[in-house]
């Protein structure tokens, strides 16, 4: 595009609009407002690709020769009309499937780290007979960045039968916090 020629503004019919207006509140509303970099643009890639899709539907393509096309003096069209709902939807389902094909990808890396994590805990539970509680769990972020975090990893580890939870007997002294053991096949691997 030459510098004397200003961008062109693509327009979105209202229903379009609202399709992606009620994918970024549904992202919102899944993760409680806390987004990470990547949830924080879905949206914004969606749109990206619901214009490209747009722009290409409007390209006026002519037959230039025996097996040769172009596209016509004139043909790119698509900043002519508004972005519809049906550019819409192919940009969020294409979105979609990228964000599927990651999933997939980083499903492997995330079972790994989940499982390095387990061995460093439980060998950290080796050395501890009389087992250990969620705050020597995060303790110094250790294995967890806070208590909820170990809770739910050693509730997650007791769900599995990696560990066994015991509860204080009532009328001791004070607050006694659950401990954990090794399960009797985790403290013999």
């Amino acid at each position: 595009m030459s510098a004397n020629v200003a961008p062109h503004t693509v327009d979105m019919e209202p229903e379009a609009r609202r399709m992606f207006a009620r994918d970024w509140n549904g992202i919102l509303e899944r993760t409680d407002g806390a987004l990470d970099p990547f949830e924080s643009r879905l949206t914004e890639q969606a749109i990206r690709l619901a214009l490209a899709l747009h722009v290409f539907r409007h390209i006026e393509i002519e037959k230039r020769g025996p097996g040769t096309y172009g596209v016509a003096e004139g043909g790119c069209i698509g900043h002519e009309r508004p972005l519809r709902e049906h550019d819409a939807a192919a940009g969020l389902a294409v979105r979609d499937w990228f964000k599927r094909r990651q999933s997939e990808f980083l499903a492997a890396r995330r079972a790994a780290e989940a499982d390095q994590l387990w061995e460093r805990v439980r060998r950290f539970m080796l050395g501890r007979p009389g087992g250990v509680t969620a705050r020597d769990i995060y303790s110094g972020r250790r294995f967890a960045k806070d208590k909820a975090e170990a809770e739910t990893l050693l509730a997650a580890w007791a769900e599995d039968g990696r560990i066994q939870a015991s509860k204080p007997e009532p009328g001791g002294k004070g607050r006694q916090p659950v401990r954990y053991r090794l399960s009797p096949m985790q403290a013999q691997r």
